[in-house]
C-alpha cells in the first residue's frame, strides 16, 4: 500500500494531537504514546480498507482509544503493596 507523503504528514499531525489529547486526560507519557500510536494504527486500518480520513474520523478514533483505555484500567484489579499482602497471607505479626 502507498501513502502520499501528504497523508503521511497528516498521519504523523494527528498522532502529535492525540499525545497531546491523552496528556491532557491525565495519562502517563508512555501511555500517551502508546495510545497515540494505536490511533495511528487505527487509521492507517482504515486506509487499509479504502477509507477517505477525516478529522471526524480522527476524532472519534480518538475518543474509542481513550474509552477502551480507562475500560482497561478500570478492569484491573487494585494493587496491593507487598507489605500488606505478607501480612495477611502470613498472619499477624506481633
Amino acid at each position: 500500500m502507498n501513502i502520499s507523503a501528504e497523508t503521511l504528514n497528516w498521519l504523523e499531525r494527528c498522532f502529535a494531537l492525540a499525545v497531546r489529547f491523552f496528556r491532557r486526560k491525565g495519562l502517563s507519557e508512555p501511555d500517551a504514546e502508546d495510545c497515540a500510536a494505536e490511533v495511528r494504527l487505527r487509521l492507517l486500518y482504515a486506509l487499509q480498507r479504502g477509507a477517505t480520513l477525516s478529522e471526524g474520523y480522527f476524532v472519534a478514533v480518538l475518543r474509542g482509544c481513550y474509552a477502551d483505555f480507562v475500560a482497561a484500567q478500570a478492569a484491573q484489579p487494585p494493587v496491593l503493596p507487598l507489605e500488606r499482602a505478607a501480612v495477611r497471607a502470613g498472619g499477624s505479626h506481633s
